[in-house]
C-alpha cells in the first residue's frame, strides 16, 4: 500500500505555547509498534500531559497517551509506555544543555504524520509566571475583538452624511441591528488635527460599537492644511455634534463623545460645552467683567478679570479690618460678578449700632471689638 503524501496532524499541545514561552523547536521520528501505528490511523492520541526528557545519551517522550488498539491481541501495547525520539545527536545535546537550568523543559507541541510516517513535534519551553499568562490571554482577546471588527466592518457599510457645505463637513453614520432608537457615540479622530489623516483611523471602533448595538457617529473636520485649523475646527466638530439632533434612528438623549489621541482634546472640549450654539458663535470674543477697584471705591477697570481682583494686598479701614474681596462664578461660558455687601466705618459721633452675629459665632462680641466701640 503506498504511502499518502502530506501532512496530517493527529493531535494537538493547545496549552503549549500559553504555559511556556517556545524557544525553538525541532522535528522528532517516534519508534512505535505496530498497535500503536493502527491507532494513530484512527487519529487516537493526546498530549495533553506529555512531556520530553534525556536519558543516557537519548531523547523520549513521556506520558503521551496513544489508547490501545481495538481489534488488537494480548501484545496490544502500554497506552502512556516511555516512547523513543529520534533526532540527530547535536538536537540531543542542545536539549540536554537547555533543561539543565531551572524552569525549562522539552515541551511536546503537535503529533502528525508527514508522508506516511508518524512526526513529532518538540519546543524548548520555560514556564511562564501567572502574570505572563494574564497578559497572553489580554493579547488573544484583543486580537480576537480586532478580528471581529474587522470582520463586521466588512459587512457593514456606514452611511455617509453632510452637517455642513464643505468637503470635509461630512460624517460616518454606522447603525446597528436592533431596534431604534439608539444610544449614539460621537467619534473624533486624531492625527494632530492635519490634512494627511482622516475619520477612517476610527473605521474599526465605528464597526465594533455598531455590532455592540450603538450608532457610531464618526466625524470628519477641516484640518491644517485643508481649511482648518482656529477656529474652523472647533467650528466643525461643534456642528457635527449639534447635528446628532437631525441623525434618523439616534437618540439625541444618550450621547456619547469619544475623541482619540489630538481627538480628545477636542471630545474634552465638546463635552465642556454649557448650550449647543450655532457654529461660530461660541468663538466669539468677550471682554472681561468689571471689577472693583483696590480702594473699593466702586470704581471699575476692564484690564483684569474678576476673578484676580482682590489679589494685592489694601488700605486696612477705618475699623481696622481689610474689606472682604469681591469673587466670581463661572457659568453658561462667562464670567459674573456678585460684590459682597459694603461695609463702611463710622465717625466716633455717630450713634452706637449692634452688629448682627454670623451663623458660626457663639458669643457676642468684646467690649473691645470695632462693633462695640462708640
Amino acid at each position: 500500500m503506498a504511502k499518502k503524501k502530506g501532512e496530517d496532524t493527529i493531535a494537538v499541545n493547545r496549552r503549549a505555547r500559553f504555559d511556556y514561552e517556545i524557544a525553538d523547536t525541532f522535528e522528532a521520528g517516534l519508534v512505535l509498534t505496530g498497535t500503536e501505528v493502527k491507532s494513530l490511523r484512527g487519529g487516537k492520541a493526546s498530549l495533553a500531559e506529555a512531556y520530553g526528557m534525556v536519558r543516557d545519551g537519548e531523547a523520549f517522550l513521556m506520558q503521551a497517551t496513544i489508547p490501545e488498539y481495538a481489534f488488537g491481541n494480548r501484545a496490544n501495547h502500554d497506552p502512556t509506555r516511555p516512547r523513543k525520539l529520534l533526532l540527530h545527536r547535536r538536537e540531543i545535546e542542545a536539549m540536554e544543555r537547555f533543561t539543565q537550568e531551572r524552569g525549562r523543559t522539552i515541551v511536546p507541541m503537535r503529533l502528525y504524520w508527514r508522508d506516511g510516517n508518524a512526526k513529532l513535534q518538540v519546543g524548548l519551553g520555560t514556564g511562564k509566571a501567572t502574570y505572563d499568562k494574564r497578559h497572553a490571554l489580554a493579547e488573544r482577546d484583543a486580537q480576537r475583538q480586532v478580528r471581529r471588527a474587522l470582520r463586521d466592518r466588512e459587512r457593514a457599510q456606514p452611511s455617509v452624511i453632510a452637517y455642513g457645505d464643505g468637503e470635509d463637513q461630512v460624517g460616518d453614520l454606522w447603525v446597528p441591528d436592533g431596534p431604534a432608537p439608539w444610544p449614539v457615540a460621537v467619534l473624533l479622530h486624531g492625527g494632530y488635527w492635519r490634512a494627511r489623516w482622516g475619520r477612517d483611523l476610527m473605521d474599526g471602533l465605528a464597526a465594533d460599537l455598531a455590532a455592540r448595538g450603538f450608532a457610531a457617529w464618526n466625524l470628519e473636520y477641516r484640518r491644517v492644511g485643508a481649511g482648518g485649523g482656529w477656529p474652523a475646527t472647533f467650528d466643525d466638530v461643534a456642528a457635527g455634534l449639534d447635528a446628532v439632533a437631525d441623525l434618523d434612528g439616534v437618540d439625541p438623549g444618550r450621547v456619547a463623545v469619544v475623541g482619540h489621541s489630538a481627538g480628545g482634546h477636542l471630545a474634552l472640549w465638546l463635552a465642556s460645552r454649557t448650550r449647543a450654539s450655532a457654529p461660530g458663535s461660541w468663538s466669539r470674543w468677550r471682554p472681561w467683567p468689571t471689577c472693583p477697584s483696590r480702594t473699593g471705591s466702586g470704581s471699575a477697570t476692564t484690564r483684569r478679570p474678576s476673578c484676580w481682583a482682590g489679589r494685592r494686598r489694601r488700605s486696612r479701614t477705618a475699623t481696622g479690618r481689610r474689606p472682604r474681596r469681591p469673587w466670581c462664578r463661572w457659568g453658561s461660558g462667562r464670567f459674573w460678578y456678585t460684590a459682597p455687601p459694603t461695609r463702611t466705618s463710622r465717625s466716633p459721633s455717630a450713634a452706637p449700632t449692634t452688629r448682627q452675629l454670623s451663623p458660626r459665632a457663639t458669643t457676642a462680641p468684646s467690649s473691645n471689638s470695632p462693633a462695640s466701640t462708640t
